[in-house]
């Protein structure tokens, strides 16, 4: 959520990046919640021989 700096921050310390937000994606507590997509990418998959 992006309101969870904190969990957030980790994900961006293990090689995380945001790629997009989805707005009230999930009902939690009875609350429609955003979520931030955050992606890890294999480099190694994407470079020219």
């Amino acid at each position: 959520m992006p309101r969870n700096t904190a969990s957030l921050r980790v994900l961006e310390k293990n090689g995380y990046t945001p790629e997009g937000l989805a707005k009230e994606y999930l009902y939690i507590n009875g609350v429609w919640e955003d979520h931030i997509h955050m992606v890890k990418r294999n480099d190694a998959l994407h470079m020219e021989g």
